[in-house]
């Protein structure tokens, strides 16, 4: 858990970070049990929003002290299997996120109460990001695709609590 305090001393937010390292197991216990599915109501979006991904982007968003060669190093991209670097995930975020709380929260934090989601494919800086939301009954359920590939989910599993 990771929580976040104002000047005064008093607690803003608490994050919760669970990582899941691909081709990484053989640590000899059991496998960790599956997150809970939160799949996108089978219908049309409440709303839907592009956002082109500047091809700088995840040089930029090294600046928030991520530095893993991942999202700036093409050789190591394709090292790890991956014909580019990726954006990070905490930047994907970022967009699902600040496109909730214009669409879902009318620009107003004080109604996002929770963010969760998994990331399942990358974005790649460059791409356009499609940003779908369903409003359902105290909750926003999300997903995040690209234009280039509109058929793989990127951030997936995801919803927003709206007070």
């Amino acid at each position: 858990l990771i929580d976040a305090y104002d000047e005064h001393g008093d607690r803003v937010t608490r994050g919760e970070v669970t990582l899941l390292l691909l081709k990484d197991g053989g640590f000899g216990g059991e496998r960790p049990p599956r997150s809970a599915r939160a799949p996108a109501p089978d219908r049309a979006p409440d709303f839907e929003v592009r956002e082109e991904v500047p091809a700088e982007q995840a040089l930029l968003y090294r600046l928030s002290g991520d530095t893993n060669p991942l999202h700036a190093d093409p050789e190591f991209a394709a090292s790890v299997g991956f014909d580019r670097p990726i954006l990070h995930g905490l930047c994907t975020f970022g967009y699902a996120g600040r496109v909730v709380l214009n669409h879902a929260c009318h620009g107003d934090p004080a109604r996002l109460s929770s963010f969760r989601g998994q990331f399942a494919k990358p974005v790649f800086p460059g791409d356009t990001m499609v940003l779908r939301g369903w409003n359902e009954e105290g909750r926003t359920a999300v997903t995040v695709t690209t234009e280039e590939r509109p058929e793989e989910l990127c951030f997936s599993n995801a919803y927003a609590v709206i007070r």
